[in-house]
């Protein structure tokens, strides 16, 4: 074999191996589920969250009953309760899984497999009256990716944006949890004899 057919090998290996080593994985750790609603939007009315992203009742039930019930139908979706404040009617939860990510340009290998990615829930209870209470929750995700340091077509801003919490909208939405929630919800006030 010819010596200087070798180089192209080389200068190639040389390439992949550098684009490899300048890569980076984002977020170097996921937000707490305090973090992912530092802003307080959670709180709003009316919610900036997209439609995809929340979900709402009102029902005929007292708020420490609506409370409960929604304390326990959080845990019964596979929420993992981080964080609660009956007095204000706030619980925060967190649930991990595993996926893909949404965007289709990520040339990256990695970002081809599944990663982590957090859901974030904001369930409050709010007292409309003394036998009204409204029930919302909102969805945020945080995904996992990596970027080249050389940019490939603006994989690495995309990716950045996938790596904080934001809606868990389009291809993030949670909506199957949502209305999960909100099913299991309604059972435990039926079972209650609540409604």
């Amino acid at each position: 074999m010819n010596p200087h057919s070798r180089i192209p090998l080389y200068s190639s290996l040389l390439t992949l191996l550098l684009l490899v080593s300048c890569s980076a994985w984002h977020p170097a750790r996921f937000a707490s589920v305090q973090e992912a609603y530092v802003g307080g939007e959670h709180l709003a009315e009316p919610s900036p969250a997209p439609v995809d992203s929340r979900k709402k009742a009102l029902f005929d039930v007292p708020y420490e009953d609506m409370y409960r019930a929604a304390s326990v139908s959080a845990s019964q979706a596979q929420m993992s309760i981080e964080w609660e404040d009956k007095a204000k009617g706030q619980i925060l939860a967190v649930r991990v899984t595993k996926g893909l990510m949404p965007q289709k340009s990520f040339m990256q290998p990695g970002n081809r497999r599944p990663q982590d990615k957090y859901f974030f829930y904001s369930i409050v209870v709010r007292e409309r009256g003394p036998r009204s209470t409204e029930v919302s929750i909102t969805a945020k995700t945080q995904g996992r990716c990596i970027t080249e340091s050389v940019d490939l077509g603006g994989d690495k801003a995309e990716c950045l944006a996938y790596s904080v919490p934001h809606w868990a909208t389009g291809d993030d939405n949670s909506q199957q949890e949502l209305t999960q929630f909100m099913t299991f919800l309604r059972n435990n006030l039926i079972a209650a004899g609540l409604i």
